[in-house]
């Protein structure tokens, strides 16, 4: 490997990593990864900023304090749901959890709603990861909140992979999601039919999709069509 090219492959993934730590420390909600030992107690691994505001200790004090009972930041009277959550998110690895919960009066004692699924991130130790809303007291999930917080991320993902292609790779994104074939863009922008299937190809690959329809649908969605 060449040091360009791993310059480049450095320079890509550090974007992600950046775009991946503001989206996620902008979001309204807290977000974390938990270790989980044979009792289910919880051990923080990483969290965004507002792990902190709902929780009141940052990720430091968090950490000294050791695995605590999953139970501890919660209500005792929803203690059990809680665990028993955690639990079957631990024997059910493909699936997801959704609990609605109080915290303790030491943390609020209000209403959160929380989506958890067991995630694998070193061998031989279970994780979590957890995004936690606040609900209000009317008990009633804001979906539309979160539905415009997905939508942003998803946005912002878009832009950044459609920075990935090329000035004549973005021109033949734009004519192949208006309709046109790979035969008519190749007459309009007075090149080669294999020069231009060839650019395609590459935009495949760079926008991760396998049919020219999906590739239709990501121009339009992003205002490339």
């Amino acid at each position: 490997m060449s040091n360009k090219t791993k310059d480049k492959q450095i320079k890509e993934l550090k974007e992600q990593v950046d775009f991946l730590s503001k989206t996620l420390n902008n979001a309204p909600a807290s977000i974390h990864i938990l270790e989980v030992n044979s009792n289910y107690d919880l051990l923080p691994f990483w969290a965004n900023t507002n792990y902190q505001k709902i929780f009141k200790l940052n990720m430091e004090e968090r950490r000294q304090i050791g695995f605590v009972d999953s139970t501890y930041f919660f209500n005792v009277k929803d203690s059990i749901d809680v665990r028993d959550g955690i639990k079957y998110l631990m024997e059910n690895p493909e699936v997801e959890k959704s609990i609605v919960s109080r915290l303790n009066d030491g943390y609020g004692g209000k209403w959160v709603y929380i989506r958890s699924k067991k995630i694998t991130i070193e061998k031989g130790k279970k994780h979590m990861m957890s995004i936690v809303f606040f609900i209000g007291d009317e008990m009633v999930f804001n979906q539309l909140k979160l539905d415009v917080y997905l939508k942003e991320i998803n946005r912002l993902k878009n832009q950044l992979t459609i920075s990935k292609l090329s000035k004549t790779e973005l021109k033949i994104t734009e004519l192949l999601g208006q309709g046109l074939s790979t035969k008519e863009v190749a007459n309009k922008l007075c090149r080669s039919f294999d020069t231009v299937n060839n650019h395609r190809r590459s935009i495949f690959k760079k926008l991760e999709i396998h049919k020219i329809s999906e590739l239709v649908k990501f121009a339009k969605d992003n205002g490339l069509a």
